[in-house]
């Protein structure tokens, strides 16, 4: 028996409802804030998750985002040209792409768009390309499109 799981409110209610015993169970969609949670959730002895390597993946993007979003562009927003945290940028950018490419569904084109913003605007702040001021408003809107990609509720890859 497979159980689809469509949000992490969904999910649990799903599961709880469930008779006793083993099920296979199949994670379609979720906040992308929330992978860890459900993840969380299914882990234990009754479920077997079909598509575990994929929220597993999901939840590796949310960490990477996250260390973008409260880390790497509040200190880029303050001092944009800073030698320190444009290569950080830059190499965070690459793993949520490599990430990105491998969780699958929706998240794969929102999160290689991004990626390619990130080293966008990285590239721009190593070669100076704006001013200071330009460059820290613009890490303000890159870091907005980051909290909205962690709040998008996204498909993810199916086995």
């Amino acid at each position: 028996m497979a159980i689809g799981i469509e949000s992490l409110d969904d999910g649990h209610r799903a599961l709880l409802a469930a008779a006793t015993g083993p099920h296979e169970l199949t994670i379609t969609s979720v906040e992308v804030r929330y992978a860890a949670a459900v993840r969380e959730l299914v882990r234990g002895e009754r479920w077997t998750c079909l598509n575990k390597s994929y929220l597993v993946k999901l939840v590796r993007a949310d960490s990477v985002l996250l260390l973008i979003e409260c880390s790497i562009l509040p200190a880029l927003c303050v001092e944009p040209t800073s030698e320190r945290w444009i290569p950080e940028l830059r190499r965070y950018g690459d793993k949520l792409k490599s990430i990105g490419k491998r969780v699958g569904g929706t998240f794969t084109n929102l999160a290689i768009s991004l990626a390619k913003r990130i080293k966008h605007h990285a590239s721009d702040c190593t070669q100076r390309r704006r001013s200071p001021g330009a460059l820290g408003r613009r890490a303000r809107r890159l870091c907005n499109r980051v909290s909205a990609l962690r709040d998008a509720h996204v498909n993810i890859g199916t086995k």
